[in-house]
């Protein structure tokens, strides 16, 4: 699998990080930090502990590194966790949509796992 068939696969925007980080070799290097961030372990740890606003910390950092990377989807389900938890306090299925957010990490690693064993990274 290519970088390009990846993202195709993940319905991110290929043209765009291309834009801004200019070469495949780097679009992967990022994707696999990004995969070894620990901002989704976080979320779950502060939505345990009720601690919205460290819910909204590391969702609201999420974001912004997928939005980066332009992978659209999981930046969307970021930025709805961060939204519902805006201020410290909850609002929303806040369990909905960290099982959404979960879901599109876990289809972004599946992707870039591909991608690492077929050579892309």
């Amino acid at each position: 699998m290519t970088v390009l068939e990846c993202y195709r696969r993940l319905g991110a925007d290929y043209d765009g990080v291309m834009s801004r980080l200019l070469s495949e070799e780097r679009v992967s290097r990022f994707l696999k930090k990004l995969l070894e961030d620990g901002s989704l372990a976080e979320i779950k740890a502060a939505l345990e502990r009720q601690d919205y606003s460290a819910v909204f910390q590391a969702s609201h950092s999420l974001k912004g590194v997928a939005l980066n990377l332009g992978l659209s989807r999981l930046a969307q389900d970021a930025s709805e966790l961060s939204e519902a938890t805006r201020g410290g306090k909850a609002e929303d299925d806040l369990a909905a949509l960290h099982a959404a957010l979960e879901e599109s990490f876990a289809q972004l690693r599946s992707a870039v796992s591909e991608l690492d064993q077929e050579g892309g990274l």
